[in-house]
């Protein structure tokens, strides 16, 4: 069909048949460029790999809660005590760490 509409002299070739004048829908192709847009990919990265970072720390927590070290007295619902903002760094470096060895293991695995 490409090859068709490359040799046909008529321009609306590619937007049109000639034979039963159907007009082609081009909305998907929109959307294909939308999704392979360098921005659009950026953002939609950077939120998957924030949301996997809360989802490893909430994973590190549950960790923490279920082989405590004598250093920890802190509850399993930390983050909704006032006044803990020190542990909100401690529980972002938790996913932050899952995610990179994670990362890493993946790396070792597939070489």
């Amino acid at each position: 069909l490409n090859e068709w509409r490359k040799v046909a002299t008529n321009r609306d070739n590619f937007f049109q048949c000639q034979t039963c004048k159907y007009k082609y829908k081009f909305k998907r192709t929109w959307f294909a460029g939308l999704l392979t847009n360098p921005a659009v990919v950026g953002l939609c990265t950077i939120f998957v790999l924030l949301l996997l970072i809360v989802l490893c720390g909430f994973f590190g927590l549950m960790l923490g809660y279920f082989f405590p070290s004598e250093e920890e007295d802190v509850g399993f619902l930390w983050f909704l005590i006032a006044g803990h903002r020190w542990a909100w760094y401690d529980f972002l470096l938790r996913g932050v760490t899952i995610v990179g060895l994670s990362g890493f293991a993946q790396l070792i695995f597939y070489i």
